[in-house]
């Protein structure tokens, strides 16, 4: 689980904020924060893993918020999520150590894969200690490769699909049609489409990554796009302790099992 802050002062800009990062499981957001001097105080004092950091706030800015931080040694990493895009502002957002720079209005394609990165980057690290130099390319390089939105494609046997992959006929036509667009990728989205075609009960991001082998906010995505085409429904689990759980399963699965052929 990784602990967030966001600092933002436009209240309608947080709580989008709070609404995406609350629907990613290993993400726990833990504190809002508008002003600078108040962000400056609470950060030096208590620990975060990520901070979502607008730069314009009041009192104090974002720059020099970052900048404190890094002179006190605390060791966190900050994505921005700014409307500023001048050169220099840039530049040392870049020299302070920022982990990715968004730019207002942005896409939360472009957010969600920023963070997809950020945790698989955190992963890695946590499981080597000494690297080889390819290694290290592979983890310096892997947020430009994760925002290339470009996931490996699997068969429900686990192999890579060969070029000769044939699509399911009793795939609707609203994904048999479907062209590559920013952040859906045809070939994905039949994958994730045929397998919760197959399942019985409902299943979380979570299950799905992890049984399609796919990073979950890249299953978000997708889950996403079916639930606006209205090809998959949602339901919400209630358990015991912690948040609720949401269950994602196919729509009309009679009619596909009574077209899938045997």
């Amino acid at each position: 689980m990784y602990r967030i802050a966001i600092v933002e002062d436009d209240p309608m800009v947080a709580k989008i904020h709070e609404q995406f990062l609350t629907s990613i499981e290993e993400l726990q957001l833990v504190k809002i924060l508008s002003k600078g001097k108040d962000a400056r105080d609470w950060l030096l004092i208590n620990e975060v893993d990520l901070i979502i950091l607008d730069l314009f706030i009041p009192e104090m800015n974002g720059l020099e918020v970052l900048l404190a931080l890094r002179q006190s040694k605390k060791n966190v990493d900050v994505i921005v999520v700014s409307a500023a895009k001048d050169k220099a502002t840039i530049e040392e957002a870049k020299r302070l150590g920022v982990f990715d720079y968004l730019i207002k209005p942005f896409s939360f394609h472009r957010l969600a894969a920023t963070l997809e990165a950020y945790m698989e980057q955190k992963e890695q690290l946590k499981k080597e200690e000494v690297f080889t130099q390819k290694r290290l390319d592979q983890l310096f390089n892997l947020n430009s490769r994760a925002l290339a939105y470009k996931e490996p494609i699997k068969s429900m046997e686990g192999t890579i699909k060969s070029p000769g992959y044939k699509e399911d006929p009793t795939l609707p036509l609203e994904i048999l049609e479907l062209e590559d667009t920013k952040g859906i990728q045809k070939e994905t989205l039949h994958y994730i489409a045929e397998y919760l075609m197959i399942l019985k009960e409902g299943k979380s991001a979570g299950e799905l990554a992890k049984n399609l082998d796919l990073g979950r906010v890249t299953i978000r995505r997708y889950l996403e796009y079916l639930y606006e085409k209205g090809l998959v429904s949602m339901s919400i689990e209630y358990g015991s302790v912690g948040r609720p759980k949401y269950l994602y399963r196919w729509k009309n699965r009679e009619q596909y099992e009574q077209k899938k052929p045997y």
